[in-house]
């Protein structure tokens, strides 16, 4: 059975797996890298969507078209990018605190675990060193240790 595509992969290229991207997603660029591909990004995905001739995908496109202005306009700009990787950094800390409260509740951090808050952190978006920075005041705040393994209580 085929896998359903998102229509940001279907009409972007977006990764499947990415359902609400972010702004650079949507241009294909790396968060924590350089942004010297910011306008020749733009005008790549522009241009594949003034391309696509369907009309059953012309508001999508119409919505795509105004996210790529507003994502070229922030990122493109010093100060605006700043404050949006501020509120995109708060927004995917605090998904990962969640799942740490749990995680954490009994006080315990095994490497399984450990991998498993990490990998799902960087589905969420956050670059490693992010996620084990997260990770890192979690326990802290909490007087959580990390642990080979699981303690059985008897």
């Amino acid at each position: 059975m085929a896998e359903l595509r998102t229509r940001y992969n279907e009409l972007l290229g977006i990764p499947n797996e990415i359902k609400d991207p972010d702004l650079y997603q949507l241009l294909g660029l790396s968060r924590g890298g350089s942004l010297d591909g910011l306008d020749a990004a733009y005008r790549e995905s522009m241009s594949t969507l003034q391309r696509i001739r369907s009309p059953k995908h012309k508001s999508f496109i119409e919505f795509l078209k105004g996210e790529l202005r507003t994502a070229k306009a922030t990122l493109g700009d010093p100060r605006k990018r700043a404050e949006y990787d501020a509120r995109l950094l708060a927004e995917r800390r605090s998904r990962v605190e969640i799942v740490l409260d749990v995680v954490l509740a009994d006080g315990f951090l095994t490497p399984v675990e450990e991998a498993r808050v990490v990998d799902m952190a960087a589905q969420s978006g956050l670059l490693p060193d992010e996620a084990q920075l997260v990770i890192e005041e979690q326990l802290e705040r909490r007087g959580a240790r990390r642990v080979e393994q699981r303690v059985a209580h008897p």
